[in-house]
């Protein structure tokens, strides 16, 4: 009877082990890149060079340059993604490929920043694209 029990909990912890485990969400993207963007509503053109690094939980970190009429702009954000957010607290999520850049008290999703189908930076916000930066060549 031992035997037959041992056997059953053998084929059990088999059959659990051949379950794959809880895939773990994806990490934010890599948005790492030196984009020139056309000029915007006021903003005249400028390039943008983003620099990213993935930290813990798939979480990643962001600068962003943007040198405008010869001088440099830079700001910086954390990305969590989505299921992670209550591990890693912050308003800044990651969700199917993306960055949600909001600031305090902003209702709706943000903006949303993303590398598109054809490898450039896109910027849209409340679904309609503000910006399209293009790749340049290393």
């Amino acid at each position: 009877m031992i035997c037959g029990r041992m056997g059953f909990l053998g084929m059990a912890l088999a059959a659990m082990a051949a379950v794959p485990a809880a895939a773990e969400p994806p990490p934010c993207p890599n948005l790492s890149g030196v984009f020139e963007c056309p000029a915007s509503d006021k903003q005249p053109p400028m390039t943008l060079t983003v620099k990213s690094d993935e930290s813990a939980w798939g979480a990643r970190t962001y600068k962003f340059t943007y040198r405008i009429m010869g001088k440099d702009l830079t700001s910086a954000a954390d990305g969590v993604p989505k299921e992670n957010a209550k591990r890693l607290p912050g308003s800044n999520l990651c969700d199917d490929g993306a960055l949600f850049l909001k600031v305090a008290g902003e209702a709706g999703e943000g903006t949303r920043m993303f590398i598109n189908k054809d490898g450039n930076l896109e910027r849209t916000k409340g679904g309609k694209t503000e910006l399209v930066c293009t790749r340049k060549a290393n």
